[in-house]
């Protein structure tokens, strides 16, 4: 039987063309029903594309637990720069009490090396008032005494 030439098959068997018609119509139902598919099938993975999307969105957006550690964290922070606040404070009294201790030394360095002056000055002065009573001891008679060398005893040869 040739399908193509249904008009002779609709004058010939009318039951045979019905069947023909009939499944021709259902082929294009099932290929515009097939099409329809694909594009339901296109239509659901670009929603689902969105969704996941909007998901990732949503993930980023901070939730209500972001927000009690948003005011955990500030309150440690706080804590911290009050504590830093109190630590420079305290640096600045340790400069200031170390500023006082320099100041001390430089004057008390000051007073060592016055008082060093003053006791060279002293010992100088008194070994020239002994050189010059040793020199008028002296002229009055009295020998220089020279040490005598023991031989067995080491000496410095330099």
């Amino acid at each position: 039987m040739n399908v193509h030439r249904w008009r002779e098959v609709e004058g010939s068997d009318p039951e045979m063309f019905h069947m023909l018609e009939k499944m021709r119509n259902l082929q294009r139902r099932l290929i515009s029903r097939t099409e329809e598919v694909v594009e339901r099938k296109e239509t659901v993975r670009r929603e689902e594309e969105d969704i996941k999307k909007l998901e990732r969105k949503l993930e980023r957006i901070p939730g209500p637990e972001l927000q009690e550690q948003l005011v955990i964290h500030e309150g440690h922070l706080r804590e911290r720069s009050d504590q830093l606040t109190a630590m420079n404070a305290e640096l600045a009294d340790y400069k200031r009490v170390i500023d006082e201790y320099q100041a001390e030394i430089r004057r008390l360095k000051r007073e060592k090396q016055d008082v060093m002056q003053k006791y060279y000055r002293q010992k100088k002065q008194s070994s020239q008032n002994e050189a010059a009573s040793r020199g008028k001891s002296t002229a009055g008679g009295q020998k220089k005494v020279k040490a005598k060398l023991n031989p067995n005893m080491p000496r410095y040869t330099g």
